[in-house]
């Protein structure tokens, strides 16, 4: 057993490699069957409930937070559409500038 520890270096590496084989051996041996049974079922079930409830507030939190990032970018966008408003309202001043001494040319014309 010694000489294994040796060739592993440290216990935490051979029982990570024991519990590896371990679990492997498990997935095997589980999905040859087709059914689960009544103890397998209950155990499901049970995690499933607990997974659901344990989802909603887990899920609620990380939606905020990817509301946060996105209310950083709708502020991103409405800063850009500010600029591109006062862009528009300059151009808009500056056609009627234009129009109306077209329309001033016009009349001497």
């Amino acid at each position: 057993m010694i000489v294994i520890f040796k060739l592993f270096g440290t216990k935490r590496l051979f029982i990570l490699m024991i519990g590896l084989i371990l679990f492997i051996a498990v997935m095997g041996f589980t999905l040859r069957r087709s059914g689960l049974t009544w103890p397998e079922r209950f155990v499901n079930d049970a995690f499933g409930t607990v997974q659901s409830a344990l989802y909603r507030p887990v899920g609620a939190v990380a939606g905020f937070f990817r509301d946060l990032g996105r209310l950083s970018d709708v502020y991103k966008e409405n800063e850009e559409l500010r600029r591109t408003v006062a862009m528009y309202t300059q151009d808009q001043i500056r056609y009627n500038r234009i129009a109306s001494e077209n329309e001033r040319y016009k009349k001497r014309a």
